[in-house]
């Protein structure tokens, strides 16, 4: 094993869990399938504006129209409030589809929606969804709909109620329900299940009633569907400390996390402040990220964002595991790096749009300390502010 690798990987782990989050503003529309009387989950997820330092805005869109079971009041048709370009999905991060949000009672919801539905997820979007009936059909006889790509990926509903769950390996991994509340999925109210999936679908917690999934990721094109068959009649608020998790979650899987070594060749990384020179930064290749695909034009490094100076990178093997990564400098002057920093952030794009970001450790040379405070030394802190 590469030990200069495995130091780079584990301080990157370390970093990621220990420090501040990077800040970014994620934009969710919620989509309500269900009055409030019956469904809380709306309102409980509007009050989590800031959830891991990044910020989170929302819009609410009542889906189940006058004339349904339980209808959301000022409810619109979404298919054709999308195509009358009344609501565009393109514009948000997130769509969050609450309890019963595509379908309630024998009513389907996204009737003229599904193929908007599934260009937002294609282009990166990131969907979540919690339980919904087993008992409607899309005007194409299928149970679920053509808003998730069920053509490629086939599944089911199962009408089901609650059950205790287990967490899988998958799922601990994913930080869903750990990051930043500990949840007890035996605490939760579950529903209607999904059922029947191939391998495409990872399985992040399982219901001990019939072993069907509680919790599942289904990666698609750039973007991701997230479901947690929640029942939100009864669930909240012991549901509460999770749809925190979930915002986490999202945002995670709308930013990649990509391996970065500062002045490859040396550690810990050395600064110097005064320098009127360029810092070389690598952005490693790993079995999920291929640094042949950034955009070098927006990437940017630092408090200030400084860009890559020679506006392009420059592909190299930087830790010898025989695949390509793309190393970048940028000027200290333009970086915005303090005497107090510890770590810098990376960010930018690849070229096909998706977003990443990197952190690195860093140590400050060339900058003088205070003098010490010695005892036998009759200068004081008073002298030494005032350049004694």
């Amino acid at each position: 094993m590469d030990i200069r690798k495995t130091i780079i990987s584990l301080v990157c782990i370390i970093l990621l869990l220990s420090a501040p989050a990077w800040s970014r503003e994620f934009s969710v529309l919620i989509l309500n399938g269900a009055t409030d009387g019956m469904n809380n989950e709306a309102s409980v997820l509007k009050s989590f504006t800031s959830v891991e330092g990044h910020t989170f805005t929302f819009d609410e869109i009542g889906v189940n129209w006058q004339g349904n079971t339980h209808p959301v009041p000022g409810s619109i048709v979404l298919g054709q409030a999308i195509q009358d370009g009344q609501v565009d999905l393109m514009q948000y991060d997130i769509i969050w589809l609450t309890w019963n949000g595509p379908g309630h009672d024998g009513d389907y919801f996204m009737e003229g929606a599904e193929e908007a539905m599934l260009e937002f997820v294609m282009q990166g979007g990131c969907v979540w969804i919690s339980a919904f009936d087993d008992n409607y059909q899309d005007q194409n006889g299928d149970q679920i709909g053509g808003w998730m790509p069920i053509d490629d990926f086939p599944a089911s509903i199962m009408n089901t109620s609650d059950s205790d769950a287990q967490i899988t390996t998958e799922g601990a991994a994913s930080g869903l329900f750990d990051v930043p509340n500990l949840i007890d999925l035996n605490s939760l109210v579950l529903d209607d299940n999904f059922a029947g999936l191939g391998s495409e679908y990872i399985i992040l917690a399982e219901r001990m009633d019939n072993g069907q999934p509680a919790a599942l990721l289904l990666p698609y094109g750039r973007g991701s569907y997230v479901e947690v068959c929640i029942d939100a009649r009864s669930t909240f608020p012991a549901a509460e400390p999770l749809l925190e998790n979930g915002l986490a979650y999202l945002a995670r899987l709308k930013i990649l996390t990509v391996d970065v070594d500062i002045k490859p060749g040396s550690y810990p990384n050395p600064i110097n402040l005064k320098s009127k020179g360029a810092i070389p930064v690598a952005i490693l290749t790993d079995e999920d990220f291929d640094a042949a695909d950034i955009d070098p034009l927006t990437v940017r490094f630092g408090p200030d964002e400084a860009s890559e100076c020679n506006g392009k990178g420059h592909p190299e093997d930087v830790d010898g595991d025989g695949d390509t990564d793309m190393v970048l400098h940028f000027r200290v002057q333009e970086s915005g790096i303090t005497a107090d920093d510890e770590e810098v952030i990376i960010t930018g794009s690849t070229n096909d749009g998706r977003e990443f970001m990197g952190r690195d450790s860093i140590r400050i040379v060339g900058v003088k300390a205070a003098p010490s405070m010695n005892p036998k030394s009759t200068t004081t802190w008073a002298d030494v502010k005032s350049g004694y």
